[in-house]
Parts: structure tokens; C-alpha cells; sequence
């Protein structure tokens, strides 16, 4: 293990479980939002057109969402707004997990992702990738739902943090490149989801490129003014038109987030990696029809994520978020932290 990956396994373990103690102190716990919140913030202008295609996902969830779920997002939201000045509303908070990435904290980057394996010439046998099962976004996904089914204990600080963080996996584990990586006899250890599957285009490589819609998401700057409000609402309209409920319906019958990954998985294999080859540029066929698959993600996401809240937001994490977030102190160094996983536009 490298020194950087040492580190960063120290620092992740101390910030974790700093956030555990923090369910016995609400105003140590204020004292350690305010913390995470300030790196996040860092990278907050440096970032500034980012995060469209998550805050279009979270549209198109919020017209779903009941009534008793709405008022506790706003509680929740409300509980720790006094500690930020730069988040001024849900649409916003969608980023901040990205924000934090992106202020290189990086302790909490393995809950963006699962590098499920795609071998692509190669043996499983000659590859040196490390899939971790443990300390993923989908497994993160699978303890936040079991958490919001415990009882309230009053620990709010829990509510704040995870649902925040929760929003967002639910939108990464519907972007295929997040739960796939490439390996091959050049990267035996894969490819980062694309990360390193470079291409000429502007995006650069094929993550970016998939992250930003095909280069076709609209730009919208943060802090969000009512006319970045009007396009993220006006997308999300556009989408629920093209890809209703009702069409989206096969889908919709999945609950397992698990099976919903491996789905992603297999769209990354056959749309991602397939009709395109490195260091080449994607043809126009290629870049309409996926942006037609990116936008059915986006809308299977938002519907997804409101039917996950309405039905378990209904009771309260708990304490035994302590033991969960303690869990992942003893994992894996996250990927190469120099590499996003979802840059610029997430």
C-alpha cells in the first residue's frame, strides 16, 4: 500500500468515525457537518457548472414525492442549514457529495462507485482489479434503506448527513460507467469506469462523456438563481414526458438495488464500451443514441429514488448508524482519488 493510500485510509477512518461519535453530541456533530461542508465549498466556483444531470434526477423524483416525505426532507435539510451558506436548497445539496471530491477530502469516494469487472480480452485469472463488495455505492444504497426503516432515536445529525448522501448514490448507481470498469490487458486493473478509456471529443474520456449526457446537459451554474431553477424543472418535464412511469414500468418492478446495478452493468458492457474504441472519436449514431439512454437512466433514477423515500423515509436512521459508518474504516483505500469518478458535470 502506497503512503498516499495510507493516509487517506487515516483520514477517512478519522472523519467516519468522528461522524459516529457524533450521534452523542449534537453540537460536536454540527462541528463536523460544518467541516465536511467546508471542504465541499472548496471547489465550490471551481465546480460551478457541474452536478446538472443529478439535480434533473432529483426534479423528476420530487413530483413523486408524498407529502409527509417532503416535510421531512425540509426537516432534515433545515436541522443544519445554519452551518452552510452556499447550499440554499435540495437542488443543490444533490452536488455536495461531489463537492467534496472535488475539494480532494476523497474519504468518502467509494460510495460513488462499484467497479464491477467487464474483462475485456483477458482472463479473470491474469487481472489484478480489486472489486470491493463491501465498500461500494450499492451496498451503501442497501444499509441507508435498512437504516431509515429503524426507529427514530432523535438523532438528527444522522437524518442530514445520510440523506444527503443518499439522494446522490441513488443517481450514481444509474450511471452505468459507476458501476462498471474495464479490464484489459492494458489495464489489468481496470480502467475506472472509463476514467482511463480515453477518446477525442471534448469530454476527454468515456466517463466524463457519459457523466455529461453526451455533452448535451444544459449548464446551469450554482448557486442556482430561479432561471437555473426553470431549466433543471424544464428538463426533468421533458424527460417524464419522453420516459413515463407507465413506460418505464418493466423496470420500476426491480427493488433490489443490486439487481439494479448489475442492470446498470450490462448497459455499460453493451452501450458504454460497445460501437466506440479508444483514442477514436464517437460518431454521431453513438452520441444520439445514448444520450436517449441517458436520459431513460435519469428518469428510472428520479422515479426510483422517490419510490425509496416515500416508502422508507417514513421512520428514522438511528444510532445504529455508528456501527455502519465505523464498518467502513476497516475497508479498502477508495479508488485512485486523482481520477473523478464523475467529473464536472455529476
Amino acid at each position: 500500500m502506497c503512503i498516499r493510500d495510507r493516509y487517506q485510509r487515516r483520514v477517512h477512518g478519522i472523519i467516519i468515525c468522528k461522524i459516529s461519535m457524533a450521534s452523542k453530541n449534537t453540537a460536536f456533530a454540527a462541528k463536523v457537518l460544518t467541516l465536511l461542508f467546508f471542504f465541499g465549498t472548496l471547489c465550490d466556483i471551481a465546480s460551478a457548472w457541474s452536478a446538472t444531470p443529478h439535480m434533473i434526477m432529483y426534479a423528476i423524483a420530487k413530483k413523486d414525492f408524498k407529502q409527509t416525505t417532503k416535510d421531512k426532507m425540509d426537516k432534515y435539510f433545515g436541522y443544519m442549514k445554519e452551518k452552510d451558506a452556499n447550499y440554499h436548497n435540495w437542488y443543490e445539496l444533490v452536488c455536495w457529495p461531489d463537492d467534496l471530491k472535488g475539494s480532494e477530502l476523497g474519504v468518502l469516494d467509494g460510495w460513488h462507485f462499484y467497479n464491477q469487472a467487464f474483462y475485456d480480452g483477458i482472463k479473470p485469472e491474469d487481472a489484478t482489479i480489486i472489486i470491493n463488495k463491501e465498500y461500494n455505492v450499492v451496498n451503501s444504497v442497501v444499509q441507508t434503506l435498512e437504516l431509515f426503516k429503524k426507529p427514530d432515536n432523535g438523532v438528527m445529525f444522522h437524518k442530514s448527513f445520510m440523506l444527503r448522501y443518499f439522494i446522490h448514490m441513488v443517481g450514481d448507481m444509474h450511471q452505468p460507467l459507476h458501476v462498471t470498469s474495464r479490464v484489459s490487458q492494458q489495464h489489468k486493473d481496470g480502467d475506472k469506469g472509463g476514467n482511463l478509456f480515453f477518446i477525442k471529443h471534448n469530454a476527454k474520456n468515456l466517463h466524463a462523456l457519459w457523466d455529461r449526457m453526451m455533452e448535451k446537459s444544459p449548464l446551469v451554474k450554482r448557486p442556482l438563481d430561479q432561471t437555473g431553477i426553470n431549466a433543471i424543472e424544464s428538463w426533468a418535464d421533458t424527460i417524464r414526458k419522453q420516459f413515463t412511469r407507465e413506460k418505464l414500468a418493466n423496470d420500476l418492478k426491480v427493488k433490489d438495488p443490486w439487481v439494479m446495478a448489475q442492470k446498470m452493468h450490462e448497459i455499460a458492457i453493451s452501450e458504454a464500451y460497445g460501437g466506440i474504441k479508444e483514442n477514436t472519436e464517437p460518431s454521431k449514431d453513438y452520441l444520439a443514441f445514448r444520450f436517449e439512454t441517458c436520459k431513460k437512466l435519469i428518469a428510472l433514477a428520479g422515479y426510483r429514488l422517490a419510490d425509496f423515500l416515500n416508502e422508507h423515509l417514513q421512520s428514522s436512521l438511528n444510532t445504529h448508524l455508528k456501527s455502519y459508518l465505523c464498518l467502513l474504516y476497516t475497508s479498502p483505500s477508495p479508488r485512485d482519488a486523482t481520477l473523478s469518478r464523475m467529473p464536472s458535470s455529476a
